[in-house]
C-alpha cells in the first residue's frame, strides 16, 4: 500500500474492517482502505509508542493503547487528551494486549504475571476488571457474537464467553 513506509507490527483492524491501525517508529497511524494516505492517531507526549505496544480501536473511534510503560491509555475518537483508563489489575499482573468488544465500552485485557498469562474483562469507567481465565498467552481475538480465540500454552483455543458473567462456557 502506498504511503505506509516504515509500518511495523502489530497491525490491528478497525471493527468495521474498513481501516487499520499500525505503528511507525514512535507514532500510531490509522489508514482507511479507501484513502491514499494515513492519519496520525493523536497520542500526545505522554503515550509511549514503540516496539511491544498493543492497541485496539472501537466502533466509536476510541483507541486503547498498552504503551511502553505498560499502562492502558484511552484516546477518545471525539478528540481530547489521551488518558489512563484507571485499570487496577491484581498485584504482579501487567497488561500486554487489549481488544474492544462490539459495544465499545468493554474490552479484554491479557496480562503477564510471573510467567503466566491471564485474561480479564474490563469496562471503560470502571477500575476493577473481572477475571475470565488463567494460562492465556498473547493476543485474544473476539469473534462475534461470543467466541474468544486465544493461545493456551502452545494450543489455539476457541471458546464461548458469557459476556454478562465474564465466564468461559464449556471446555
Amino acid at each position: 500500500m502506498p504511503n505506509t513506509e516504515g509500518a511495523a507490527s502489530p497491525i490491528e483492524w478497525a471493527p468495521d474492517g474498513g481501516a487499520f491501525l499500525y505503528r511507525t517508529g514512535s507514532s500510531l497511524k490509522r489508514r482507511d482502505l479507501a484513502a491514499t494516505v494515513s492519519t496520525d492517531v493523536p497520542t500526545g507526549d505522554t503515550v509511549g509508542i514503540g516496539a511491544g505496544v498493543s492497541y485496539a480501536e472501537a466502533s466509536s473511534g476510541d483507541v486503547l493503547v498498552v504503551d511502553t510503560q505498560r499502562a492502558v491509555i484511552r484516546i477518545s475518537g471525539r478528540g481530547g487528551s489521551p488518558a489512563p483508563v484507571g485499570l487496577r489489575l491484581p498485584d504482579g499482573h501487567l497488561p500486554e494486549h487489549v481488544a474492544f468488544l462490539p459495544d465499545s465500552q468493554r474490552y479484554l485485557v491479557t496480562t503477564s504475571a510471573s510467567g503466566r498469562g491471564a485474561l480479564f474483562l474490563a469496562k471503560l469507567g470502571a477500575d476493577t476488571p473481572r477475571h475470565v481465565a488463567d494460562d492465556v498467552g498473547g493476543r485474544v481475538v473476539f469473534v462475534p457474537p461470543d467466541i474468544l480465540v486465544f493461545r493456551r500454552q502452545s494450543t489455539l483455543v476457541a471458546q464461548r464467553i458469557d459476556l454478562e458473567g465474564a465466564d468461559l462456557v464449556g471446555t
